[in-house]
């Protein structure tokens, strides 16, 4: 059964206190976290953020790295919520700090991890109070803000100002239904709405292998984001989410970390290697430019020599016990995904003549030559 972080997040310095509840998966990471925040406040990400194990830890847990970081600030995209806040011994609050100039704070706690039955990315549960409109200027600009919309004056005399950009901000007023509209999300990538649930499946399949086996958040965004453009254009076959994932997989395993090989990601599956092949194939026809396509994952294919040694155990007169008719029938099953890959890779001839061999091999063993 899945398992969820349930979060109460409140902004630090005001009141009456501003506060959200959410549930968001266990396999989440900082930056999902960090997003989850955004939406439920109604911050609008223009700036700079951090997660710190307390306000008086200057090491930040998970941020935003660039050429201004002297710290070395973990990327929030690759450190996951569980390797903090998992297990017996997992913390139970961090600190998130949104825009340094106005230095929003927010105090993080984990009241409980759960189970549901549903699957889904996040979903909020409960909340008071607006959060402060974007470069409001601090807990000092909040009540600025505040006591203009509650008294109509300004002590420093911008009312008209105020009441342009305000709009019909107020402070107390939350709408829980209306936020859940927005914060609410199946998967942490955007799909079409009302998608079918193995479109989802796919979608968590592509996050948790990735997320798995190191990936940046770039890549597994590419990754979903061209799963979504996949969706938009043609119909996908439920019966085959695993082969689907399998193939936006090993797209991006060439380029480090890790480089895995078609058949490890097709072990990975429970997926064979052409079938892979053949649904990125599918996959890319459907929304790559003609002229803008990557090269089909085609995998390795055998050598000459390698593919006498299948054909000979493909044929008949090799199958004189039961152990060797499971051997020929493996040797007939991949010299086809051969012939599939071979023909990808843009070598029809080899792969139409290794199908014909098969077919005389085939109807040697029926007695038809």
């Amino acid at each position: 059964m899945p398992r969820y972080f349930e979060f109460e997040i409140a902004l630090r310095t005001i009141k009456p206190r501003i506060w959200r509840r959410f549930l968001l998966a266990e396999n989440a990471t900082f930056e999902h976290l960090h997003d989850a925040i955004q939406v439920a406040f109604g911050w609008l990400d223009y700036h700079l953020f951090a997660f710190y194990a307390s306000r008086q830890t200057e090491q930040p847990l998970a941020g935003v790295q660039g050429e201004w970081d002297e710290e070395d600030t973990p990327d929030a995209g690759r450190v996951h919520l569980r390797d903090y806040f998992g297990g017996p011994q997992g913390a139970s609050k961090c600190l998130y700090v949104y825009d340094f100039g106005d230095d929003w704070q927010h105090e993080v706690k984990l009241r409980k991890v759960v189970e549901h039955d549903d699957v889904f990315h996040r979903r909020l549960l409960a909340g008071k109070r607006a959060g402060p409109p974007e470069d409001a200027g601090g807990s000092w600009g909040y009540a600025r803000v505040a006591a203009f919309v509650e008294t109509g004056h300004d002590p420093e005399g911008d009312a008209e100002s105020l009441a342009l950009w305000l709009g019909d901000w107020k402070p107390d007023l939350f709408d829980l239904h209306a936020a859940c509209q927005d914060f609410d999300a199946e998967t942490a990538v955007d799909l079409p709405p009302g998608a079918d649930p193995h479109v989802f499946e796919v979608a968590d399949l592509i996050t948790r292998t990735m997320e798995d086996h190191g990936w940046s958040a770039e890549s597994i965004a590419e990754a979903n984001a061209m799963w979504g453009d996949f969706v938009r254009a043609a119909d996908p076959d439920p019966r085959k989410p695993a082969v689907y994932a399998a193939a936006l997989v090993y797209c991006f395993t060439r380029s480090p970390p890790p480089a895995q090989t078609q058949a490890e990601v097709a072990a990975a599956f429970g997926v064979s290697a052409a079938s892979i092949a053949q649904t990125w194939r599918q996959i890319h026809d459907a929304v790559a430019p003609r002229e803008d396509r990557r090269a089909a994952p085609v995998g390795p294919t055998r050598s000459r020599a390698e593919l006498d040694a299948l054909l000979y155990a493909a044929s008949p007169l090799s199958a004189g016990s039961v152990a060797e008719a499971s051997a020929l029938a493996s040797a007939v099953q991949q010299l086809l995904e051969q012939a599939t890959l071979l023909e990808l890779a843009g070598d029809k001839a080899t792969a139409d003549l290794l199908r014909g061999l098969l077919l005389k091999l085939i109807a040697a063993e029926d007695g038809m030559l």
